[in-house]
């Protein structure tokens, strides 16, 4: 399988969530600021960064009709394109599968169905409901090289638990997700 090189919304509703999906894994400014800023209002404001950390970069796209987007690079390069009607994330550099499988697990919360979708870097799109790579638990496991079974494992062996409950095969991923916020 080829790596992801955009999410994009494909429904003007699919915006925000998108939006607020990659807020979630990037540190860039609030959805509202940034439409603020698209209809003239002032630039949203940036955290204060400790060096060598820059955080994200923000600029607006203008042509002679107007303003028409607004550019969010961050700190890990990915660029974030954000109109009024659309938000489409770019990985261009190598290395952003993890990034990718982490905002199309928060989108996969968005109660909507065909609102945004991967465009792979061989060209093919894929709706992302249907998306075919690693997210959340499967993409924790990768990453630590630990199967899930030899997690549960852990699980019982350690009694973990999660809200007052055992950790089960059920509610591992949202256990190693906790761990991870």
């Amino acid at each position: 399988m080829k790596n992801v090189y955009c999410i994009e919304s494909t429904r003007l509703e699919g915006a925000r969530p998108l939006y607020e999906a990659a807020a979630k894994i990037f540190e860039i400014p609030g959805y509202d600021d940034l439409q603020s800023w698209l209809a003239g209002g002032p630039a949203p404001t940036l955290q204060e960064q400790l060096s060598p950390h820059t955080g994200p970069s923000v600029a607006l796209l203008t042509s002679v009709w107007g303003t028409e987007a607004a550019l969010i690079t961050t700190n890990g390069g990915r660029r974030v394109w954000v109109s009024d009607k659309q938000t489409a994330i770019e990985f261009p550099l190598p290395g952003s599968v993890i990034a990718a499988g982490e905002i199309v697990r928060h989108a996969w919360d968005v109660l909507m169905d065909s609102w945004a979708q991967a465009i792979m870097t061989d060209g093919a799109v894929v709706d992302l409901d249907d998306y075919p790579g690693l997210v959340g638990c499967n993409m924790y496991l990768a990453r630590s090289g630990v199967s899930r079974e030899r997690m549960l494992e852990f699980a019982q062996l350690y009694r973990w638990s999660i809200g007052g409950k055992p950790v089960t095969a059920d509610n591992l991923g949202d256990f190693l997700g906790s761990a991870r916020s």
